[in-house]
């Protein structure tokens, strides 16, 4: 009598191989979604530094700040007006950031949590940066480390705490 041999995985090999994936996704995931926020970040950093040079352009054009995004030579792709507060004085959102006009400059904040702020602060600043750009972390969230991480990474450097923190970049 001869013995079947099968071919394939026992059970066991199987759950082992499924097991090893999910403590691998488990420490991948996190990691994946950090470098994506410094990515967004980086990519709002570029668009803040563009909006405060149109910013500077229009100054000296027309002797007075802007108040509106309209007024600048400058579009933000992807954008659409949003709803603005008695601080901002004009605001365009895409799906992932809210770029603000203050009348310390521009400004964006990361949706939809609007922990994370880049912006340029101008001499009447009160968050403790003048004439700097910034990256501002709103503290007691979850996401208040991943957000530390997002400005060290841009270069920041801690200048001021409140109830934010304050990154010089």
């Amino acid at each position: 009598m001869t013995k079947k041999i099968y071919d394939g995985f026992t059970l066991i090999e199987i759950l082992v191989v499924v097991l090893i994936i999910g403590i691998l996704s488990a420490v991948a995931i996190p990691q994946y979604n950090t470098a994506v926020k410094k990515s967004r970040a980086g990519e709002a950093f570029i668009q803040i530094k563009a909006l405060k040079t149109a910013m500077d352009v229009y100054m000296l054009a027309a002797g007075q700040p802007a108040e509106k995004f309209s007024d600048l030579d400058i579009e933000i792709p992807n954008t659409s007006p949003c709803s603005s507060t008695a601080s901002v004085t004009d605001c365009v959102a895409n799906a992932r950031w809210r770029f603000e006009i203050w009348p310390t400059g521009p400004a964006a904040r990361i949706l939809p949590a609007q922990d994370l702020v880049i912006a340029w602060y101008d001499e009447k600043s009160s968050a403790g940066l003048r004439n700097a750009f910034g990256c501002d972390v709103l503290l007691g969230r979850d996401s208040t480390n991943v957000n530390r991480q997002v400005c060290r990474s841009l270069g920041g450097v801690l200048a001021n705490v409140t109830t934010w923190e304050y990154y010089r970049l």
